[in-house]
């Protein structure tokens, strides 16, 4: 800093105010960098710009920047994204020439549209389904359902990502083309006009028993590659199957998908080997697969589906049975990140033959990084050292979203390159002598983050609560030192969302409206402690014979004296019941031996009552 603040003394010195505006703003942006709070970094860009009115630009960018970067997708009271737009919108006015073109990649980015479907793999014939929508910057979405035949299979490369997805891609462009499609709807999401990401659910039109590809796009017209946005495929069947192990034989149970009743003579083909379910729908085999992942075909009548079921038993085979396999054991440097900052990783790709393990050097594997929507940041193919190790950098996106991002290992997509593949018997020495690959997957958070000096904490819920009572919710703003922060303003909302009901679907989705139902300002008291009393309302009367529940989120944010800014929420389950209670038994028993039951008793938000008994 003592430099910075040499520099600004020099430079007013010689009335030279470009290099001192220049200067005052990298000062006050590394001050923010490393502790300031959003409020006073946002006040001194604002102080600098009125003074500086010939560089004012440049202060602005800055502005715009932190409101893009302030918003906050559970933030009920946040309009940073749209203060962000309109301030880039003066800046491109201006014409400055650099602020100018920072501010229109800002604007791209806050108009950036994006949208993330997320379906039942199985759903029931003829009735309307669900689908989740997590999207931004969309008003109305376009579907394309293509009925396709059950054996089509689309994880046809389940351990390399980049093909898999290739040849998804391209098999679902080739379906889409082939045909007319079955049915077609158009479903609009509501825009409030924040530039945030959303979710809200769809109603999927009711289809008749089949597999179908769905597409979506954002364009009306038609749909090819570059404006499908989203696909996937949904089967419409009454049969689904459930599946235990018995020692070594491998049970499986057809039921109806809608009754739960058993269904006899249904057929279940298995490794090219077919069963047949009893009167009870059940239908057994011995262990015949090594594999990780079986896939099973069930018909009955004119049903049919092909589902996938994991083998638990594959993680405890003896090594004989799986001759090689091979890991890359990912790691960076550490766990949490801001947008713009570089993330350094290693990666140890490790072998097992027979039980024996050992690095494996010199083997090309691609090092794939992915956003928190599954959008690929980074791919490269990097080569093992002489120790089995990897090492590499990569920058996340000043603009990116926040959240959960991934960094994975994939299968070299390009050995045949590779100077050990061997031309004349068409294989690699490592790669194609491997049995499984593990992609060892890693985890770290993208966040704008700060030091915090005071967290919002909440009691416990431990009362029974019905449809219709007074809720009071009770808190407490602690400084981490201890002290209570007293007097901070408080502002909270409470919104409803049905998260149960045995209602029909129609009425089910009318209801799931995340409806706000209070919106309040508060002060802490002396001691830091506030109280949030509101009515478990319902947007209708609730029937007699209606299991229903809602789920009240209590989003609460509160601001010190300082200007430092913490939320934290609390959720409030609350139905026409107000217990819940379960029992815990053995799975298969002995008809002699003296049977224990455990009971429990606990409210709709968990909290445990009392253990009733045996």
């Amino acid at each position: 800093m003592s430099i910075y603040q040499t520099l600004e003394k020099d430079y007013s010195s010689k009335n030279n105010d470009y290099a001192l505006a220049q200067t005052i703003l990298k000062r006050i942006k590394t001050i923010h960098y490393l502790s300031l709070y959003e409020e006073k970094y946002l006040s001194s860009l604002k102080n600098f710009a009125t003074k500086f009115q010939s560089y004012k630009s440049d202060f602005q960018i800055e502005i715009a920047k932190a409101y893009s970067n302030s918003s906050n997708e559970a933030d009920p009271f946040n309009d940073y994204k749209v203060k962000a737009l309109a301030l880039a919108d003066t800046i491109i006015a201006s014409n400055h020439e650099r602020s100018s073109r920072q501010a229109k990649q800002l604007k791209l980015s806050i108009l950036q549209k994006q949208i993330y479907i997320k379906t039942e793999e199985n759903i029931i014939p003829n009735q309307p389904s669900r689908a989740l929508v997590n999207y931004k910057n969309i008003d109305t979405i376009y579907g394309s359902l293509y009925k396709i035949p059950s054996t089509i299979i689309f994880d046809k490369y389940e351990n390399n990502y980049s093909e898999q997805k290739k040849y998804t891609d391209s098999l679902s462009m080739d379906l889409a083309r082939r045909q007319k499609p079955y049915l077609t709807f158009e479903r609009v999401l509501p825009n409030k006009k924040d530039y945030l990401q959303h979710t809200t659910e769809i109603i999927l039109p009711a289809l008749e028993k089949g597999k179908y590809l769905m597409l979506t796009s954002l364009s009306k017209d038609s749909i090819n590659q570059e404006s499908a946005v989203a696909y996937t495929v949904l089967n419409a069947s009454d049969l689904m199957v459930s599946y235990s192990n018995l020692q070594n034989t491998l049970r499986f149970q057809v039921l109806n998908r809608k009754t739960g009743k058993p269904v006899e003579d249904a057929n279940i083909t298995i490794e090219n080997k077919v069963l047949k379910t009893d009167f009870n729908g059940y239908a057994m085999t011995d262990l015949i697969s090594n594999k990780k992942n079986i896939k099973l075909q069930l018909i009955h009548k004119n049903d049919t589906i092909t589902e996938n079921f994991y083998n638990y038993r594959y993680e405890i085979k003896s090594a004989k049975e799986e001759k090689m396999i091979a890991r890359v054991n990912l790691f960076t440097d550490r766990a949490i990140y801001r947008p713009g900052q570089n993330v350094f990783f290693k990666g140890i790709l490790i072998q097992n033959i027979e039980n024996k393990t050992a690095v494996v050097p010199n083997v090309y594997v691609r090092i794939i990084a992915e956003n928190t929507n599954g959008d690929e940041i980074y791919s490269a193919r990097l080569k093992t050292n002489e120790f089995g190790s990897i090492t590499g950098e990569f920058t996340i996106p000043k603009n990116s979203l926040t959240g959960n991002f991934t960094i994975f290992a994939a299968e070299d997509d390009d050995y045949k390159s590779d100077d050990r593949y061997e031309k004349e018997t068409e294989s690699h020495p490592f790669w194609d002598k491997l049995d499984h690959f593990q992609t060892g997957t890693n985890y770290f958070l993208v966040e704008e983050y700060k030091r915090p000096k005071f967290e919002i904490v909440f009691e416990p819920v431990k009362e029974n609560f019905v449809i219709g009572q007074k809720i009071k919710v009770k808190g407490k703003a602690m400084a981490f030192a201890g002290s209570a922060i007293s007097d901070a303003k408080m502002t909270y909302s409470i919104s409803r969302n049905i998260i149960q009901s045995n209602k029909n679907s129609n009425k089910y989705y009318d209801e799931n409206d995340d409806y706000t139902i209070s919106n309040k300002n508060l002060v802490t008291d002396k001691d830091g402690n506030f109280e949030i009393d509101f009515t478990a309302s319902t947007a209708r009367v609730i029937d007699e014979d209606e299991t229903t529940v809602f789920e009240y989120f209590i989003n609460v944010q509160i601001t010190d004296i300082d200007g430092e800014t913490r939320k934290n929420n609390i959720k409030v389950k609350v139905g026409n019941y107000n217990l819940v209670l379960a029992t815990k038994t053995k799975e298969i028993v002995e008809v002699s031996d003296n049977q224990t039951i455990s009971l429990t008793s606990t409210n709709l938000t968990a909290i445990l009552h009392l253990l009733l008994a045996r």
